[in-house]
């Protein structure tokens, strides 16, 4: 499945324990050779802690974390050794999709990946 609207970014914000809201970032595709190549993933620059974090697309999630990374490589880099460490145990791709899918089911997916709803009244 491909964005409906691949220039949009967005990015999951919990806002309690059951929901969540999606905010647009200014955002950055990533693709990194043999890394989650099936995911949908962009790097955006955290307006709280002014740090790279790199997220999946359909979910809006960070992969990497939010409040260390100064540069875009670096958090790349971060994302290459979180695959690394869970290809010791598991299939990182197999593990991702199942973890998007229980995501989306709970709390809908990106808009990135929605028609826009137009109130036509």
């Amino acid at each position: 499945m491909k964005p409906i609207r691949p220039r949009e970014f967005y990015i999951s914000i919990n806002i309690d324990k059951k929901n969540i809201e999606y905010r647009m970032v200014k955002g950055i595709p990533v693709k990194v050779s043999g890394v989650f190549v099936k995911q949908d993933l962009f790097a955006y620059k955290n307006t709280q802690y002014k740090k790279w974090v790199i997220t999946e697309g359909k979910t809006g999630q960070a992969l990497t974390d939010q409040s260390t990374h100064k540069t875009m490589q670096e958090a790349i880099d971060a994302l290459i050794t979180r695959y690394d460490v869970i290809k010791q145990s598991a299939d990182p791709d197999k593990q991702a999709n199942t973890h998007i899918e229980q995501h989306i089911q709970k709390y809908g997916i990106s808009p990135r990946y929605k028609e826009r709803d137009y109130d036509t009244a």
